[in-house]
């Protein structure tokens, strides 16, 4: 059983020139990613910079997504934090708000599974009604017993694995039996391996602007057509390569921007890019299939 399935766009925060959440950009690209027919919305994980805010400010990108989504998809919302008083907080406020679900990455500096299993009982217990999946980063921790561990606590309903290993990621998937259970995958370039390998959807940054290559993926996979879902694959993973060349959390602004939606610069630690820079990322991103992916 899946709570959760298909394509979510992992949101980009916009952010102004104080540096606050841009609501216009934010309320454009929202809706423009509706009448794309994504799935649903993760909101402030490492795309959307949840980390780099304060609590105060992703208490507020809450409220203002949830506003802005007016219930037409569900919304997960990522509560991690290193202070767990604070992801419990922000656990009880998404919560309360109606959010379909919250996440958490695996914090830095919880070396023990015994660490991680408290923290992650700790979140469950201030939101004890909304599902909770946990948020796996290229994460060496012994993952997978972790995640074996995690079943005793009835909210845990998955995890986005953000990771090439698709082996780990299938027993991953196994765990789930009859349970509620929905994993994500969420490395974008692994989206086709991820979805013959059980994934119950992904959660991504370049769903940002191209989701609709996602869903088609995931299309033709159901279809049959393994071949031309890795194909389509590849046309997007040329598209992401162009960004990492630049720095992706400085390239994909620009790439919205391209697209009409001034999303501002990332938040630090992440850099923007220089002007001469972003000239470049516009030229390769125009001289690629960048307008035909996003398009569809």
């Amino acid at each position: 059983m899946r709570s959760f399935e298909g394509v979510w766009p992992a949101l980009v925060t916009p952010a102004n020139e104080e540096g606050e959440i841009n609501e216009d950009c934010l309320n454009a690209l929202t809706d423009h990613l509706v009448d794309k027919r994504v799935d649903g919305l993760y909101v402030g994980g490492s795309t959307g910079e949840g980390l780099s805010q304060s609590v105060g400010q992703r208490m507020k990108l809450t409220e203002l997504t949830m506003g802005a989504v007016r219930e037409r998809v569900p919304v997960i919302v990522h509560v991690g934090a290193v202070a767990l008083p604070d992801a419990r907080h922000l656990a009880r406020h998404a919560a309360d708000l109606g959010a379909a679900g919250i996440s958490s990455i695996l914090p830095p500096d919880y070396e023990s599974e015994e660490s991680l299993w408290r923290y992650y009982a700790g979140i469950a217990a201030a939101a004890p009604a909304t599902p909770l999946l946990a948020y796996i980063l290229n994460d060496d921790r012994g993952t997978l017993r972790l995640m074996q561990r995690l079943q005793g606590l009835p909210q845990v309903a998955g995890a986005k694995y953000t990771g090439p290993d698709m082996y780990e990621f299938r027993h991953m998937v196994e765990l789930g039996g009859e349970r509620d259970w929905s994993m994500f995958t969420g490395m974008d370039e692994m989206c086709v391996y991820g979805v013959l390998a059980g994934a119950a959807g992904n959660i991504g940054s370049t769903l940002n602007f191209m989701p609709g290559v996602y869903r088609e993926i995931r299309r033709l996979v159901a279809a049959g057509d393994a071949a031309g879902a890795a194909s389509l694959q590849e046309r997007a993973n040329a598209v992401t390569t162009i960004l990492h060349r630049y720095g992706y959390m400085g390239a994909q602004v620009v790439a919205l921007d391209l697209l009409g939606f001034d999303a501002g610069g990332p938040r630090l630690p992440n850099l923007p890019l220089n002007d001469d820079m972003a000239v470049s990322l516009r030229d390769e991103l125009r001289a690629s299939e960048f307008f035909q992916l996003c398009a569809l």
